[in-house]
């Protein structure tokens, strides 16, 4: 077997096997033909390190073998390869070399060290201490060059269990999940809570040196909507996961995916309302003042707002916030209802705000928790997206089953949520996720324990398909810029010069590139302000 055929045979196998998860086959593709480990013959990790059983190896490296109950000899032109049970080497002809793990009987097969096996003939396996890697050098045969390729071996962080999924556990994931998956992962704080905790967005996608299209999922804006934050830090470890595993996951490719888009995920956009659903109001650092205001449910457990008792959905100002369930809604800080005493108040929808403007992804999904349907377009905005939305929406419903709610028509009942916000500002898609069935009140949650059924298996496609969706429409987009401010985004050329004409220093952008150009010469009249 020459060096080319051999490295293609280790590559393959630690790219398409599971060899971490012992109830699944293992395929080795060699010469067009594939090898099948069966269940009590699979890789296994022991002590990070990769053990393979012995007989499979020299049958695939063409070596032929004797065995007895003391070790396994393997015979190949003029190299004898001898493992003896239970000791950590290998003996080559008459050398020796240590291993890391001994040889030894699993499910009554001799099992030996890959990377030693590997390593004695002509490549070196290497596995990062903490388990997270393989890398494979080989020694290039045109310029002797160590040529070096690293394989992140698959693994699933989020566990959930039926119990609550807090704000400590979900930080400890996503600091795990990063520190495993640090090529195609980064973390940042783009603010901090009314009580002054972190507010976590991930990106996920394969790093380049050019800006690329991206999306954003945003969930738990209300606290007491946690099955939101356990969809999107699923959908996320399940990506990761899919990416170095077999590069897809269902029907969607997720390595192409994250080659050409970036996801951004703000897990929990209101920390301090979860952590008094799952805590409690004396667990708020704000407790002194919550203990004095309304709780609409009676009940710690469905609280809606921040830490101020400020509902962060009715608080984004998208031109209707004045407005926003004049005469109906909450008047006072309290456990849900309340828009503020102001627009944009809260450090919560700042910051999410500011971060928006600094990615301006192409769409975007705000989860929520109650009816299995879509809020998706209103009167306001749905004309903008020349039948983008509805288009996206009806493969929405396709993949969900959720109903496609009627267009809204009266701002005093859909606006100043993030999603009305997003698309006035930007011309940008975004809408609503509601992932469960509504309760028997409104304010209550299903049991945690049910998530899997009543969420997951509906819902958990959500991400992938609107990352296709952006892939699908970007070079629908038409940006109009004044400077290196985004103003808006049109569907179209002409209504995206219309637009630019009415601004002194425009310019037209569409995959990056200036396509039109308004200098202060121009038709252009006064600087107009959004």
């Amino acid at each position: 077997m020459n060096k080319k055929v051999l490295l293609l045979v280790i590559i393959t196998m630690i790219l398409s096997s599971k060899v971490f998860a012992n109830t699944l086959n293992t395929i080795i593709i060699k010469d067009d033909a594939q090898i099948l480990f069966n269940e009590n013959e699979q890789p296994v990790l022991k002590r990070n390190t990769l053990l393979v059983p012995a007989k499979k190896l020299l049958e695939e490296f063409g070596f032929e073998y004797v065995e007895n109950n003391q070790s396994i000899i393997g015979i190949k032109d003029d190299k004898i390869l001898t493992f003896p049970v239970n000791q950590r080497l290998i003996k080559v002809n008459n050398d020796f070399f240590m291993t890391p793990e001994e040889n030894q009987f699993i499910n009554d097969q001799l099992y030996v060290p890959l990377g030693t096996f590997v390593e004695l003939n002509g490549h070196v396996l290497k596995q990062d201490t903490e388990g997270q890697s393989l890398t494979i050098d080989t020694i290039n045969e045109n310029n002797n060059e160590i040529e070096q390729s690293r394989y992140v071996i698959p693994k699933h962080f989020v566990e959930l269990d039926g119990t609550k999924y807090t704000l400590e556990k979900i930080e400890d994931d996503l600091y795990q999940i990063t520190n495993h998956y640090k090529g195609i992962t980064s973390l940042e704080i783009i603010g901090e809570s009314y009580e002054g905790r972190p507010l976590y967005v991930i990106k996920l996608g394969v790093p380049s040196e050019k800006k690329r299209p991206s999306i954003l999922i945003i969930s738990n804006i209300h606290g007491r909507e946690d099955f939101s934050s356990m969809l999107n830090m699923k959908m996320m470890d399940y990506m990761l996961y899919s990416f170095y595993d077999t590069g897809k996951w269902g029907e969607y490719n997720i390595k192409d995916i994250l080659t050409k888009l970036d996801i951004y995920l703000l897990p929990v956009a209101n920390p301090d309302g979860l952590n008094i659903a799952h805590n409690g109001i004396k667990a708020s650092r704000n407790y002194d003042f919550l203990k004095t205001i309304t709780n609409v449910a009676g009940n710690d457990a469905w609280w809606k707002a921040n830490g101020r008792g400020v509902d962060l959905n009715r608080n984004f100002d998208d031109g209707n916030w004045k407005i926003k369930n004049a005469g109906t809604d909450t008047k006072w800080y309290s456990s849900e209802g309340f828009k503020g005493e102001s627009p944009n108040s809260e450090p919560e929808t700042k910051a999410i705000q500011k971060f928006c403007e600094s990615v301006k992804p192409l769409m975007a999904v705000s989860l929520h928790t109650s009816g299995n349907l879509f809020y998706w377009a209103d009167t306001d905005t749905h004309s903008k997206f020349d039948g983008i939305d509805t288009e996206i929406m009806d493969r929405m419903h396709n993949l969900t089953g959720y109903r496609n709610m009627p267009i809204s028509t009266n701002p005093k009942e859909f606006g100043s949520g993030f999603e009305n916000w997003f698309k006035v500002r930007f011309y940008r898609f975004a809408f609503v996720a509601e992932l469960s069935p509504m309760t028997s009140q409104r304010f209550i949650q299903h049991p945690d324990s049910k998530f899997e059924a009543l969420v997951w298996n509906k819902a958990k496609f959500i991400a992938p398909q609107l990352a296709l969706e952006a892939l699908r429409y970007k070079d629908r987009f038409y940006d109009v810029y004044q400077g290196d401010r985004l103003l808006k985004t049109f569907y179209s050329k002409e209504k995206a010069i219309e637009c630019a004409k009415k601004w002194k220093n425009s310019t037209i952008i569409k995959n990056d590139e200036i396509i039109w150009n308004f200098n202060s010469d121009n038709e252009a009249g006064e600087t107009n302000t959004l």
